[in-house]
């Protein structure tokens, strides 16, 4: 569990941490051999903070999103829509934004909260996900946190229009929570899943090979952090 405050506005979250397979920040707290990195880790230890939305529809299938394959970080990553907090902006809000952003899912703020076609839209916490990039020494280069909202929409998908960013984004589907077990859990890649193609303005339905939807590795996949997002909220 951690305690997250952000710069300008303070918000406090307890919720449950994930780690990269890799991260050093992890390891340097837990291993006492290096502990005399711990001062170094504990100067350069500004993280960037990203916040990201995981999405349902009334039936709690989830959106997800995959990155252009020419971008430089995680390209053909299976995202949750979201990306980096700006200076004095709230975590929470900075998520709502990404969203209208990159699926042209647009929350309305009122003083009383969130909502959709006059439907109120609960923006509750659910987990971060902490990783660090190391140095040459093994202490820490730079470290990220990302905060995951979840929303559930009150409708199915398909009275839901994406609309994607078509420089980051190029693809999108609704995962379901019986999807998820057979790909994720049981590691069973066998089949298709629908998807929704952005090709230059035009948008077109395929069937992609499950085998595409595992955990990301440097090609197509979930990402690790959303993963990790997914599983807590469907109770694994």
């Amino acid at each position: 569990f951690m305690d997250v405050k952000t710069k300008g506005t303070i918000e406090k979250f307890r919720l449950p941490i994930g780690h990269s397979m890799n991260c050093r920040a992890m390891k340097i707290d837990r291993d006492e051999s290096r502990a005399h990195l711990r001062p170094a880790v504990e100067k350069n230890r500004l993280a960037k903070v990203a916040s990201c939305i995981l999405v349902r529809d009334c039936d709690d299938n989830v959106l997800l999103i995959r990155r252009r394959g020419d971008i430089k970080l995680y390209p053909s990553a299976w995202v949750c829509p979201g990306g980096h907090v700006d200076p004095d902006e709230s975590i929470e809000t900075a998520g709502v934004r990404e969203l209208a952003e990159e699926a042209g899912v647009t929350l309305q703020q009122r003083t009383d909260g969130y909502f959709l076609d006059d439907k109120k839209v609960e923006v509750q916490p659910l987990v971060i996900y902490e990783t660090a990039n190391p140095q040459p020494d093994d202490s820490v280069r730079s470290q990220h946190i990302i905060i995951f909202f979840t929303i559930k929409l009150p409708k199915h998908h398909s009275e839901i229009p994406i609309t994607l960013q078509r420089r980051e984004v190029n693809a999108h589907l609704w995962m379901s929570q019986d999807n998820f077990n057979k790909i994720i859990i049981h590691e069973d890649t066998s089949g298709t899943t629908p998807i929704s193609i952005l090709t230059g303005t035009q948008y077109h339905q395929t069937d992609l090979p499950n085998q595409f939807l595992s955990v990301y590795r440097g090609s197509e996949g979930i990402g690790y952090a959303h993963v990790f997002a997914i599983k807590h909220f469907f109770g694994y």
